[in-house]
């Protein structure tokens, strides 16, 4: 299914550019599709300041579309928050960037979260193709997905940076079975930074990759040149859980919520605390190291040097091929 990949997305290779929610934006988006592979917008794309006004959300999302229009001709993608559960509708951020994106003629849709029906029949009345990765892995959700109608399916792994699914398993565990009952291309993510690993996944029978943490180190990526520099130094030794969905590199507020998540007595609800912090944003894209959380992948150790986006994704690509 590798090909039908490369003609569902009409990119060069069978490689997804995972969001990263604040660390993308236009020109880095733009770089990930000129160099072959799908770039996606995250929510806050292009974005420093947090916005508490849903259209507002939207607007500067149209902006930073108009500009990625500007840098690339590719195929590009925008990904969509979706709901826990599929009965429960968008949050209004989502539902103002879903309007946005109709009136713009966004047509790849990276949809993270539970599958939800009427957000995906909306889509394709609207021509669009989804590519969801849900935070629920299983043979069921992965089987109601693709029945609600993804287009591609992304299983992520517990080696992934950023919030890994609910049910944790490791990236390559399940592929095989998941493959032999699924009908649509399945993607692989988590802990895929070299050509290797790329290879192992296809070698496996994915139809192609799903890449978030190996962007960040790259002179294209808006991440902070403080957090590149740490990622570089650092060897899966280095992480620790801040909650139980996600770790990070060891930073001031990373080794507290540590603290708290090793505390048998703790009743502090770590992910709201993540939350609190604000996320990823003050470390990993304004540069305030100790005052946030660094999460990426726990292959970290083999991403040795900062390379340009087109570079990157010559060598992921070979091996897809």
């Amino acid at each position: 299914m590798k090909q039908q990949v490369l003609q569902i997305l009409k990119t060069k290779y069978p490689l997804i550019q995972a969001p990263m929610s604040w660390i993308t934006n236009a020109q880095f988006v733009g770089a990930v599709a000129n160099a072959g592979g799908l770039g996606v917008l995250g929510p806050n794309a292009g974005q420093t300041t947090i916005t508490s006004d849903p259209g507002q959300t939207a607007s500067l999302m149209q902006a930073e579309i108009q500009k990625l229009r500007q840098i690339t001709t590719h195929s590009f993608g925008l990904n969509l928050l979706m709901p826990s559960t599929p009965e429960q509708d968008l949050n209004p951020y989502s539902a103002a960037l879903l309007k946005m994106a109709f009136a713009e003629r966004v047509k790849y849709f990276v949809t993270v979260g539970s599958y939800n029906r009427k957000v995906f029949e909306q889509i394709k009345q609207h021509n669009g193709i989804i590519i969801h990765r849900s935070e629920m892995i299983s043979l069921a959700n992965l089987r109601a997905a693709e029945e609600a109608g993804a287009d591609i399916l992304v299983a992520t792994g517990i080696d992934a940076g950023g919030i890994f699914p609910r049910r944790a398993f490791g990236t390559f565990a399940t592929l095989a079975e998941f493959k032999r009952c699924l009908h649509v291309p399945l993607l692989i993510a988590g802990g895929i930074n070299t050509a290797k690993e790329a290879k192992a996944a296809t070698d496996l029978g994915a139809d192609g990759i799903y890449v978030g943490t190996r962007f960040i180190v790259t002179p294209e990526s808006p991440a902070s040149q403080a957090v590149k520099d740490l990622i570089v130094a650092a060897d899966s030794d280095d992480l620790e859980f801040v909650f139980e969905r996600e770790r990070s590199l060891k930073t001031l507020a990373a080794d507290r919520l540590n603290k708290l998540f090793n505390d048998p007595t703790n009743k502090v609800d770590l992910s709201q605390e993540v939350k609190r912090l604000g996320g990823v944003r003050p470390a990993m894209l304004l540069g305030k190291v100790e005052q946030g959380i660094i999460p990426v992948n726990t292959g970290v150790g083999s991403i040795v040097e900062e390379k340009p986006v087109s570079t990157l994704i010559n060598e992921l690509s070979a091996g897809l091929l």
